[in-house]
């Protein structure tokens, strides 16, 4: 018990100073939505983001049997956020899968929250992630830079943050794609939030690969692919694993871009190498330290590549 309390009394401490740090910062940049604690302690393998009112942990420990430690850990954030205990809900953590459900989930919070001038529909305690991924932000802040006057595809679209920053710089279009019915209807949802007509700015349920097949006479200056880590769905013939297929993805998307386009490639697979040996007609050029934000220093969340056409 005693290593117990010395685990609060260090995690309240480091909570402290990067509440110190991060809050100003994060009003600063009009941000509801980042991330207090990333793992800075060995002693206490959580993370914590805060999402408005509201506080997501993840638990990253090998064994989550001590139920007394993580109340403690819990009361810990409480006392420094000042949140309740119902505005704090715990994950169990695992890769991202693109609409996998929590083992058990919570009561379910809906909310609206800011970033970047932007707004977002979050959902707390029913998936296993929110709707939004933070880590982000400085990646589709790029995007949005990018866009002006351009033809975008996002695929794996999840809940289209992508295509909103696209939209908000004045994008000649944007098509987001994902298998999910869900996803697809939060991604309107979430355009909807940002009065993104629909005219210009379309959503397909459809299998990523079943699209690229399907629109070979297409094409567009900025493609977007953010797939999930591992996939498989009954929509599926397939079961997807980024480490083995990127390559076979990013051949097929490639032919789909402008003369002058771009694909911005993204993965948060842990050791993860991006076979560049095979892709010869590609200029390939990683950019991920101008992707990961302030908040996300500690643990690099993501890999960014920017893939254009060689010469």
């Amino acid at each position: 018990m005693a290593d117990v309390r010395e685990h609060k009394e260090y995690f309240i401490n480091r909570l402290k100073k990067k509440k110190r740090e991060l809050i100003p910062w994060a009003r600063k940049h009009d941000i509801e939505a980042f991330r207090l604690y990333d793992r800075d302690l060995p002693e206490v393998p959580l993370t914590a983001d805060i999402y408005g009112s509201s506080l997501l942990v993840y638990d990253y420990r090998k064994d989550k049997g001590d139920i007394g430690w993580m109340e403690m850990m819990k009361e810990a954030l409480r006392d420094v956020t000042g949140f309740s205990e119902k505005d704090l809900f715990v994950h169990q953590r695992h890769s991202r899968s693109r609409g996998q459900y929590d083992t058990n989930p919570a009561d379910v919070r809906e909310m609206i929250i800011r970033e970047q001038g932007l707004r977002f529909l979050v959902r707390l305690g029913c998936y296993a992630d929110s709707g939004l991924f933070p880590d982000h932000r400085l990646t589709r802040r790029l995007i949005q830079k990018w866009a002006s006057h351009k033809d975008v595809l996002n695929l794996y679209a999840y809940t289209g943050a992508f295509s909103v920053y696209a939209a908000k710089g004045e994008a000649a279009s944007t098509l987001s794609v994902d298998l999910s019915r869900t996803y697809c209807r939060w991604a309107r949802k979430n355009l909807e939030l940002n009065g993104i007509p629909e005219v210009n700015h379309k959503i397909e349920n459809s299998d990523v690969f079943a699209f690229l097949k399907n629109n070979l006479s297409r094409r567009w200056d900025i493609i977007i692919i953010d797939p999930p880590t591992f996939s498989v769905s009954k929509k599926m013939n397939y079961v997807f694993d980024i480490k083995r297929d990127h390559v076979s993805l990013i051949q097929m998307a490639f032919p789909l871009l402008k003369e002058k386009g771009v694909i911005l490639f993204s993965t948060n697979a842990h050791k993860f190498k991006m076979a560049q040996e095979t892709m010869s007609e590609m200029h390939v050029e990683e950019i991920t330290e101008q992707t990961i934000p302030e908040d996300y220093r500690q643990h690099r969340p993501h890999r960014c590549w920017v893939i254009r056409k060689a010469g």
